[in-house]
C-alpha cells in the first residue's frame, strides 16, 4: 500500500506548476485538508466506473484569485487501475483512464468516445528524418522489435503534411511494408507511392471491378471504318504489331491500363467477328456460283 500511494504522490507531482501558488490537499469527501503532504482514503464512496469501495483520491488544487485548477488521481486497491479528472473552477471534467495493471494482463488507455484522442508528440526539427513518431511493438524478453508503426512528416508549411509507415520484422530486419502519403496515395512494397495504389508484387483477388468511360461496340456502328485486311497485314509487316495495341516496347516500358487493354482486344474480336462474317458471306456466294455452274 505504502509502494502505490508513493507512486501516485510522485506522479500528481508532476503536475505541480513552478509558480507560487497555493496548494490544497482534498480527501475524497472534497473538503480541503491542511497537510502538507498528499492525502490518501479508504472511504467507500462512488467514484469512476461505478466503483463504491476502496478507492484512495489524490486530489491536487492549484488556487489563485481568479481560478481554481487541479488535477485528481484515484486508485482502485484491487485492480490497480489510474484514474485522472482534471478540475477548471472547480468543475470537473469526465474521468480519464489508464489501466495499469489487470489480473487478465490487459493494459488499457479508456476515454470517453467524445472526449478526446490519445495523442503521441514530438517536437518538429530540421533534418529529413521521416519518421518522428514510432508507435513500436516490442517482445522484452526476447529484445525484439516485431513490428512498428511510424509518422511520416514532411514538412510543417500549411498546416503540416504527414503519413503513415508500417513495418514488420523479418530475420530480425525491420522492412516498411505499407505506405500512405500525406495526399493519401497508398503504396505496398512501395516507400513513395505515385498512385492511389501501387503495389509492389502479386495481387490476387476473386473478383476486380474497372470503370470505363467507354466500351468496343462503336465498331459494329454503320459509320464504322473497318480496316482493309491489305491494310492490317502491311501494318503488321511495318510495326510488328496490330493497328491501335500497343508494341512490347511500349508494355514492358509503361505497362498496361487493364480497363483500356480490355477495351483495345474487344475492339481486335469485334472487328475480327466482322471479318468472318465477310468471309462467309464471299464463301456462300462462290458456292451458290458453283452450283449454277454445274
Amino acid at each position: 500500500m505504502k509502494t502505490k500511494i508513493t507512486s501516485f504522490a510522485l506522479l500528481a507531482s508532476s503536475f505541480i506548476f513552478a509558480q507560487t501558488l497555493n496548494t490544497q490537499i482534498r480527501d475524497n469527501a472534497g473538503s480541503p485538508t491542511t497537510q502538507s503532504g498528499f492525502y490518501q482514503t479508504e472511504n467507500p464512496v462512488n467514484y469512476p466506473n461505478g466503483a463504491t469501495s476502496f478507492w484512495h483520491l489524490l486530489d491536487v488544487r492549484h488556487t489563485n484569485p481568479d481560478n481554481n485548477y487541479g488535477m485528481q488521481f484515484s486508485g482502485s486497491f484491487f485492480d490497480q487501475e489510474l484514474w485522472f479528472r482534471k478540475t477548471n473552477n472547480n468543475a470537473a471534467t469526465s474521468w480519464s483512464k489508464v489501466i495499469l495493471q489487470k489480473p487478465s494482463g490487459l493494459v488499457e488507455i479508456f476515454n470517453n468516445a467524445t472526449s478526446g484522442h490519445l495523442r503521441l508528440s514530438a517536437n518538429d526539427i530540421t533534418s529529413a528524418d521521416m519518421s518522428r513518431i514510432d508507435l513500436d511493438f516490442h517482445i522484452s524478453n526476447k529484445n525484439q522489435t516485431i513490428a512498428r508503426i511510424a509518422s511520416r512528416y514532411e514538412n510543417s508549411n500549411n498546416g503540416g503534411y504527414g503519413g503513415l509507415r508500417f513495418l514488420t520484422s523479418n530475420a530480425g530486419q525491420l522492412a516498411e511494408r505499407l505506405t500512405i502519403t500525406p495526399s493519401g496515395k497508398v503504396g505496398i512494397g512501395y516507400v513513395y507511392p505515385q498512385n492511389e495504389l501501387d503495389v509492389n508484387g502479386t495481387v490476387h483477388a476473386k473478383e476486380i471491378k474497372v470503370d470505363l468511360t467507354g466500351w468496343a461496340d462503336y465498331v459494329f456502328k454503320a459509320d464504322y471504318k473497318l480496316p482493309s485486311l491489305e491494310d492490317v497485314e502491311k501494318h503488321i509487316k511495318e510495326k510488328g504489331h496490330l493497328p491501335n495495341i500497343p508494341s512490347e516496347k511500349e508494355v514492358l516500358q509503361n505497362g498496361i491500363n487493364v480497363g483500356d487493354n480490355q477495351r483495345l482486344l474487344l475492339q481486335k474480336i469485334e472487328e475480327l467477328t466482322l471479318y468472318v462474317i465477310e468471309q462467309q458471306k464471299k464463301i456462300e456466294t462462290l458456292e451458290q456460283q458453283i452450283k449454277i455452274s454445274k
